[in-house]
């Protein structure tokens, strides 16, 4: 059968219907254009209202932030004064630990013993009165000193003496330590009564040292310490000082005659491997004809006198099994020196003292 052709009207009705599916169609985007319209307005609401919660979140944790910071203030005042009072009291307790010890060593010494006492005026220990006890019993002559090993010199053992007049050379080897000292004690130097020699001492130079120096053969007062290499120096020096006072190592059995190998330039390595025994320095002072006399509280320094003047100022026997004080280093507010880790070596005092 044959397709009939279309007539006016019918193409009009096929028009009308297809704009009106058109229509529909753009109601549909229209309605969707709207939804999305509508979604996007909530999901802006929704980052706006997260926004208002992240700047409270924000303002609250910057509050608590600022509370914490004015706590810390706080605690930190709290806690410098806590500090100065905790300083405060550890000094009082050392001081009264070290008062407590020398009234021990003192109930039962002998008047001739060389105990001094807990003053200290500018040195480390007790050094101070002990050099002032020693020359109250034997006299001053010369009023010259050689110090081997002063730092900046404030806290050493001639400090004192300078002070109240006597003249003398400090040997230093840190050129820091000497330009420090040179400034605080120009005023000695200007007047000719101190000269600093900036020089690592060793056995091969120190007598040449003090020579350049113009030090006298014979003085009152020599202090040696420089740690690792005391005990070479001492026994090297030819010059004679009527009273000595040299660093020993209390970690070692006042019986052991033993003295660590001489290191050129090497200093302290912070343990116990340093110097000597308190037998090879009392070996090496007879050698010099000098007596052991004593040791400081704090088991630091040895004290020797010249055998002649010694005998019936000081108690005997001037031996390191009778003078021998342990380390209490914990008195003079030291850490101490702790036993090295690595493998070290010591040879027999008689040995060194032959250099």
């Amino acid at each position: 059968m044959s397709k009939q052709p279309d007539t006016g009207a019918n193409l009009l009705s096929r028009l009308v219907a297809k704009l009106r599916r058109l229509s529909h169609f753009h109601d549909q985007q229209l309605a969707q254009s709207r939804e999305q319209q509508r979604v996007q307005a909530a999901q802006q609401v929704t980052l706006d209202e997260i926004c208002a919660l992240l700047r409270e979140q924000n303002a609250l944790i910057a509050a608590q932030m600022r509370d914490t910071l004015a706590l810390l203030r706080e605690v930190g005042a709290d806690a410098g004064g806590l500090r100065s009072v905790t300083s405060d009291l550890n000094w009082k307790i050392t001081q009264a630990l070290k008062e407590t010890t020398w009234r021990a060593l003192h109930a039962g010494a002998s008047p001739l013993d060389l105990v001094g006492s807990v003053t200290q005026i500018y040195s480390q220990t007790s050094e101070d009165a002990l050099i002032a006890d020693i020359f109250s019993r034997i006299g001053e002559r010369d009023r010259f000193f050689v110090e081997f090993g002063i730092e900046d010199g404030t806290e050493n053992t001639t400090r004192w003496l300078l002070e109240q007049g006597w003249r003398g050379i400090w040997v230093e080897g840190s050129a820091a330590s000497v330009e420090r000292a040179s400034a605080i004690f120009a005023g000695a130097i200007a007047e000719r009564r101190l000269t600093i020699v900036p020089a690592m001492a060793g056995p091969d130079n120190a007598n040449d040292l003090l020579t350049h120096a113009n030090a006298p053969d014979s003085f009152d007062y020599l202090s040696v310490d420089i740690d690792h290499n005391t005990a070479h120096v001492w026994a090297a020096l030819r010059a004679r000082a009527r009273v000595c006072c040299v660093e020993y190592n209390a970690a070692l059995p006042p019986s052991a005659d033993i003295v660590v190998p001489y290191v050129a330039d090497h200093g302290w390595d912070g343990t116990n491997w340093f110097g000597a025994s308190l037998k090879a320095l009392e070996r090496i002072g007879a050698r010099k004809g000098m007596a052991l006399v004593g040791c400081d509280f704090a088991g630091v320094n040895a004290y020797f006198v010249d055998q002649e003047e010694a005998r019936g100022a000081f108690s005997e026997p001037f031996t390191a099994e009778a003078k021998y004080q342990p380390p209490r280093y914990h008195l003079v507010g030291k850490g101490g020196h702790p036993p090295s880790t690595s493998q070290r070596s010591w040879q027999v005092a008689p040995m060194m003292s032959d250099q």
